[in-house]
């Protein structure tokens, strides 16, 4: 829950902002809706990436397995054993298909619109939000990288995205806590998503 609420606080200090109105209260507002929407995409595309984790480990161990067999190394060879190179290959091939590779899952932790774009791909967010968010990161950057405001614009930009996080937010799934008062014990369990 805690992590819930650390985007929750920030939500309601956009609010305060938002209220007092002026240029310099709009820019924060607006800084802490991005850092809001990236946290939980972040938490969104970390889910998704954990649910192929088995499969994943298992390719890169198929990988060692291969890798070991065209060594130099007779020690590496001789560990190297198993199914044959045409049935590695095949299952190497067949989980590639299976999971997210290593390149993307970097590009997915790296940049805002990779994870926008994955979590559409993967039916966490609808694709109509993704140039929405996309263009107010980047009005975000004009303002805290480069100092640009845009009177005009901040206000309006600063209550879309208010809006477009609320739907974020809505679509995130972050399980749920199971309590156990006896014990004092908790137990976050995933919850079902009723996809397979």
């Amino acid at each position: 829950m805690k992590r819930l609420e650390l985007v929750v606080v920030q939500l309601e200090e956009v609010k305060r902002l938002i209220e007092v109105g002026r240029v310099p209260q709009l820019r924060l507002a607006h800084i802490l809706l991005d850092s809001a929407v990236e946290l939980i995409m972040h938490r969104m595309a970390e889910a998704e990436l954990d649910g192929e984790r088995y499969d994943f480990d298992q390719l890169e161990n198929l990988r060692r397995i291969e890798a070991m067999r065209k060594s130099d190394n007779p020690l590496h060879r001789r560990f190297a054993r198993g199914p044959s190179d045409e049935q590695l290959s095949s299952e190497i091939k067949k989980l590639e298909a299976m999971v997210t590779s290593k390149r993307k899952r970097k590009k997915i932790n790296d940049n805002f619109g990779d994870k926008i774009d994955f979590l559409v791909e993967r039916t966490r967010l609808p694709g109509s939000i993704a140039p929405v968010l996309k263009k107010l990161h980047d009005y975000r950057n004009e303002t805290y990288h480069r100092d640009q405001h845009r009177v005009e614009v901040i206000r309006p930009a600063v209550l879309i995205y208010f809006d477009a996080a609320c739907t974020v937010l809505d679509l995130y799934q972050p399980g749920v806590l199971i309590g156990d008062g006896a014990l004092g014990v908790l137990i976050t369990s995933v919850v079902d998503t009723g996809r397979a």
